[in-house]
């Protein structure tokens, strides 16, 4: 399990990981943007800095811990969803 901190890349691989997704660093954080490609790209930059033979492949079977906010990026916990809301509220029999 690898666990990353954005904020120890350097600036070389911030810009490889834009290079191998294609787009800004930035598109990442917007809505509905798909993630999948940049977490790869972020594996491969991150083992590469100890292992110079680790492969684009190689990346696509590394298991991560991402810390993540919610939607509004304010480090609330998300709302639990309407079934998870309903369980709570449920009244003893």
């Amino acid at each position: 399990m690898m666990t990353i901190d954005v904020n120890d890349l350097t600036v070389g691989e911030i810009e490889t990981i834009e290079d191998l997704i294609d787009a800004s660093i930035d598109s990442v954080g917007e809505k509905g943007a798909r993630k999948g490609r940049f977490l790869r790209a972020v594996a491969y930059v991150v083992q590469r800095r100890d292992n110079a033979e680790f492969t684009w492949e190689d990346a696509a079977h590394v298991r991560m811990a991402v810390s993540t906010s919610d939607a509004e990026g304010n480090g609330e916990a998300p709302a639990p969803n309407r079934a998870a809301r309903r369980a709570q509220s449920r009244k003893p029999d």
